[in-house]
């Protein structure tokens, strides 16, 4: 059901985000010197990154990783294998730095570009070329990464979490296919004949889904969640919910058959619902290389108007 106009006014876009902590962009290059700032950026990132060895894929615990989402193995490799070549391309790109400042090799455009980046505090164009999406400056965006890095090393390690933290996935539309997949294989049924279904929850899950899968990593733009009544409303202007930006529950992703028409009781049995776009970038309309930014769509229950 479309929302009236006067609510459409005031609905925004769900957008896949994650927040980190505030960091300095501030660049001491003018007082430092090039090389000295670029040196100083490159081994504060170094320190910061994960060993190589904590992303290796844990064949020794293949049926503990695959406990509960079986169909979700391939999609957890797959996750590894990116991370891995990302980290590799940072690590190396920053070393390559460091072996320039110090005057132990050779300056190249390559390297030169690097540097220029670190002092600038902007992330290199050689490591987005590899890398998911992100507009973040260099401080945010390393600080992603290694939270990102955590979460995949634990799914590795510990196996499938209850929550799947979905804005720190490589491939969202990925995982999303390796929902699909899932259900197909345990439903024994075409994958074409599948369509996922998703929906938010109302309270946090404590234990991992039957069906499909939990996941969390979203926020609203525009609008905010109620808790108590389950629905979108309007953004307020003070109390602990001000603002534009607000945070969304969980959300549940699970397969249904395309052509019985059987899906998900709706969250709200009368009213209205918005067809929530959901947006890997918080600018909707970012280009980015080879994929949309828009990854898929949700319905949302809406607040009656009056």
């Amino acid at each position: 059901v479309e929302p009236s106009n006067s609510l459409a006014g005031v609905l925004g876009a769900l957008r896949l985000c994650f927040r980190v902590p505030a960091a300095s962009s501030a660049s001491d290059a003018p007082s430092m010197g090039f090389w000295p700032a670029a040196a100083a950026a490159a081994e504060a990132a170094l320190a910061r990154l994960p060993k190589a060895s904590s992303l290796e894929a844990a064949r020794n615990h293949r049926p503990l990783a695959v406990q509960g989402h079986g169909g979700l193995y391939s999609v957890q490799q797959q996750e590894l294998r990116h991370y891995r070549a990302l980290l590799a391309s940072i690590s190396d790109g920053l070393a390559r730095a460091l072996e320039a400042a110090s005057g132990a090799a050779a300056v190249s455009r390559e390297v030169e570009e690097v540097a220029e980046s670190l002092v600038a505090q902007q992330v290199p164009a050689a490591w987005l070329s590899c890398s998911y999406p992100s507009c973040k400056s260099l401080a945010g965006y390393i600080e992603d990464f290694v939270l990102r890095a955590v979460a995949i090393q634990r799914w590795n390690a510990e196996g499938a979490p209850v929550l799947f933290w979905i804005s720190g996935l490589f491939s969202i539309p990925g995982f999303l296919v390796g929902v699909l997949q899932q259900s197909a294989r345990v439903g024994e049924r075409p994958l074409e004949d599948l369509r996922l279904e998703i929906r938010a929850l109302g309270e946090v899950p404590e234990r991992a889904a039957e069906e499909g899968v939990y996941a969390r990593g979203l926020f609203l733009e525009g609008a905010r969640w109620d808790f108590a009544a389950n629905t979108l409303a309007e953004c307020t202007s003070s109390g602990p919910s001000a603002g534009l930006r607000g945070p969304c529950p969980p959300i549940w992703l699970v397969a249904r058959a395309a052509a019985d028409g059987a899906g998900l009781a709706p969250f709200a049995a009368e009213g209205l619902c918005y067809e929530c776009p959901v947006y890997v970038l918080p600018q909707r309309h970012a280009r980015m290389s080879s994929r949309s930014n828009l990854v898929f769509r949700m319905q949302l229950p809406c607040a009656e108007e009056g």
